[in-house]
């Protein structure tokens, strides 16, 4: 199945032509090409939709389920050190993202939106685009099958912490215009990409990594948590600034934007 699924893949993605001047505008650095960078994305989402994948590299509505695996892994530790590894704040932000989900309807998309599966980046890298726009062979160890939420949260959360505050909206509502002017974007996108961009994977994958017990890890921890707040402080804007005016109706989390 593996074997089926990767060739697959690189059928659809060498049929997969973006025009010369899109591929050349990838090759610098994508912080200066939104609007190419995105309608980029929304023609490999177009070239990959309804793609089926092995159980291993299915993603689209395994969300919760994974979310759940990451709260428990961590709240089932040891820690001698919760208060000042800002346990209780993130472990509550997390459990706080899963009912936002349900409230969004995440079960009922998870049960009628299987043909919405795209190839996506399990963790994206600009480097991966630059190399794939350029004609490289693409590390398959980096492809999962997924919502293209998936690549879009990830694409807008890191353009929070790689640009300067004041460009980040600009960069982002022309990153979006970019992919609607090739493929689609429901206003139901809006809660799922806003979810997947606050919840606190970094954090709970920096604790589940070592003892808590020792106070460097407990030091690395609060400069993560320090950056996690930062980077929840621009979602927010990026939130009250891109998503409603684009249409990408996401209410917002009160006590997390308050805080």
């Amino acid at each position: 199945m593996e074997a089926q699924w990767l060739a697959d893949i690189r059928r659809r993605l060498a049929a997969f032509s973006p025009a010369p001047d899109l591929a050349t505008a990838l090759q610098a650095d994508l912080r200066e090409a939104p609007v190419a960078f995105g309608r980029w994305l929304a023609l490999r989402h177009t070239a990959t939709y309804g793609l089926t994948a092995p159980s291993g590299r299915l993603q689209a509505g395994r969300w919760v389920e994974g979310w759940i695996a990451e709260l428990r892994r961590v709240a089932g530790t040891d820690w001698p050190h919760k208060e000042e590894a800002h346990f209780a704040y993130f472990h509550h932000l997390g459990q706080t993202v899963l009912y936002y989900l349900h409230d969004a309807g995440y079960a009922e998309r998870a049960r009628r939106a299987p043909g919405r599966r795209v190839l996506a980046y399990t963790m994206f890298r600009p480097e991966a685009v630059r190399e794939e726009s350029a004609g490289a062979v693409a590390r398959s160890d980096e492809w999962c099958v997924d919502w293209p939420e998936r690549d879009l949260a990830d694409v807008l959360g890191w353009a929070v912490c790689a640009l300067p505050p004041a460009e980040v909206a600009g960069w982002a509502e022309r990153f979006v215009d970019g992919y609607r002017r090739e493929a689609p974007l429901s206003p139901e996108s809006g809660p799922f990409l806003y979810a997947r961009m606050v919840f606190p994977s970094a954090w709970l994958s920096a604790a589940a990594e070592a003892p808590a017990s020792k106070p460097e890890h407990i030091g690395r921890l609060e400069r993560i948590a320090r950056h996690e707040k930062k980077r929840t402080a621009g979602i927010a804007r990026l939130r009250r600034a891109v998503f409603e005016p684009s249409g990408l109706t996401a209410p917002p989390i009160p006590w997390l934007e308050r805080s």
